[in-house]
């Protein structure tokens, strides 16, 4: 049992990752003060344009599979994939560092 805790602690905290709050760190602003004032992919479209608004659209998936492939490469049962994707975007919606206010777990709009 203390794997899938481990698994499931760990996908919260890679999930809690923000590339959006990083990049606009980069570019000397804070992305919770513009725009929708949301860390995630849309807001990132509407104030840093396409380009990355993609980037952080693809690390945002690639938390979520990095975590359903962790579970199922230490063994876990499937209902742990469910859980550590769960958990995964829980850490994007509310990330500790950033006193719990991420993203909104929802996609782009096309």
């Amino acid at each position: 049992m203390l794997k899938e805790v481990l698994i499931i602690l760990l996908a919260y905290l890679i999930g809690s990752l923000s590339s959006s709050h990083f990049l606009a760190w980069l570019k000397g602003f804070n992305l919770r003060q513009r725009g929708t004032k949301n860390l995630g992919a849309t807001n990132t479209l509407l104030i840093l344009g396409k380009f990355y608004a993609l980037i952080v659209a693809l690390f945002d998936v690639g938390k979520g599979a990095l975590v359903v492939y962790l579970a199922y490469y230490f063994g876990l049962s499937e209902v742990f994939y469910y859980l550590a994707g769960a958990a995964a975007v829980l850490g994007h919606i509310f990330p500790f560092y950033l006193n719990f206010k991420g993203g909104k777990g929802a996609s782009l709009p096309v």
